[in-house]
């Protein structure tokens, strides 16, 4: 396996990377939607660079998914919009199907669908673990560097977030 840059998909990857540790360093769901979209339309770019479709359109849904998150509205409130994206996704990962590796990727989008509709941070942080697991594989068997590294950042990101904001703010906590 070789390792090859492309200039500009590859600073389009590097400012992903940068933007997906700030996620899950965040104490409120709105701030982890809000630094999620910028994250999504940065790797779309990237991923589209590359040619690669699934997770363009995995992206794409992801970035609708939070958007209707965001919104306050009493329409975009109920449950089943989780399951219209579930739908949504599994769809559009079956149209642009590349290989076996393309299950990877709509499993891990399956998995973010659900942590961020329950709008809890503890939880989008726990349930990243797994979908950054199925995504690394994803990367690796496709060579996408610059997927991997930011996976990998996000897995620890998520871990730290983990460590910092549920475990030891709870002992600290019952400490006090």
């Amino acid at each position: 396996m070789s390792i090859s840059f492309s200039f500009p998909a590859d600073l389009f990857g590097i400012l992903g990377i940068l933007t997906t540790v700030l996620i899950y360093q965040m104490r409120t769901n709105k701030y982890q939607l809000v630094w999620k979209i910028a994250t999504d339309v940065l790797w779309i770019v990237y991923y589209a660079l590359q040619n690669n479709l699934s997770v363009v359109v995995i992206t794409l849904v992801a970035i609708l998914r939070s958007l209707v998150l965001m919104c306050k509205k009493k329409w975009a409130q109920g449950i089943w919009w989780m399951f219209i994206f579930m739908a949504i996704s599994i769809v559009s990962s079956l149209l642009v199907w590349k290989d076996w590796t393309s299950l990877l990727t709509m499993i891990s989008s399956l998995l973010c669908i659900a942590m961020y509709w329950y709008r809890d941070p503890k939880m989008v942080r726990f349930i990243t673990v797994p979908a950054a697991i199925l995504f690394i594989i994803h990367v690796i068997l496709n060579q996408n560097w610059m997927g991997l590294i930011c996976e990998s950042f996000l897995l620890v990101s998520s871990i730290v977030g983990i460590v910092r904001l549920d475990i030891l703010d709870k002992t600290k906590k019952q400490n006090e």
